[in-house]
């Protein structure tokens, strides 16, 4: 979560400082893309993750620098940093903000907090250990991209207290990674599963 709250904490006062610095334009594109920082950080610092596309349109907005015919196109908020191409009288390249796109799985991963999830297994090894649904709501993401969540589970005498889960890309069926962590020592327990998001 400490990417996240980074991030979103960059996007608030980098938003507002770049809405200062443009006082007497506020009608401004560059403005309206700072107002769309603002609410997407006061979106999530009041855990309304469902919100979470906001965060990624306010970075792709400020990706590209255009120079055509002494305009300049760039929605950058506060930091203006890039590097661009000449071609003929076009001048095209990409601001600074490009490097936050670095945060968009983490970004997306955010739709998940807090939800009630339902997993079950998957494969036939998991069906061997699970054997039944799990449901649980994550409360945290990782640096290593999953989300986190308490659990309260015996399996094989073994009790687990923590589970970690790793949404997949799939077409026709919702696949996720979990790994069940044991609250005392012992080997954590990993299956394939697949899960449904409940209202």
């Amino acid at each position: 979560m400490d990417i996240l709250r980074f991030f979103y904490g960059f996007a608030l006062i980098s938003s507002v400082l770049n809405i200062y610095s443009h006082a007497t334009s506020l009608t401004s594109i560059t403005v309206l893309v700072g107002v769309l920082g603002i609410i997407s950080a006061i979106l999530f610092f009041s855990k309304q993750y469902k919100f979470y596309y906001l965060g990624i349109i306010w970075i792709v907005l400020q990706i590209p620098y255009v120079v055509f015919e002494n305009n300049v196109y760039d929605f950058s908020q506060f930091i203006n940093a890039h590097f661009s191409w000449q071609f003929g009288a076009i001048h095209f390249g990409f601001n600074f903000h490009i490097v936050l796109l670095l945060t968009v799985k983490y970004l997306i991963l955010t739709k998940y907090l807090n939800q009630r999830i339902v997993v079950k297994p998957f494969t036939e090894s998991a069906k061997e250990t699970i054997k039944d649904s799990i449901e649980f709501k994550p409360k945290g993401i990782l640096y290593s991209k999953r989300l986190s969540a308490k659990v309260d589970l015996e399996i094989k005498n073994t009790h687990y207290s923590k589970l970690l889960f790793q949404p997949t890309k799939s077409d026709r069926i919702q696949k996720a990674g979990i790994t069940l962590v044991p609250s005392e020592s012992g080997i954590p327990l990993k299956a394939t599963v697949s899960f449904e998001v409940k209202e």
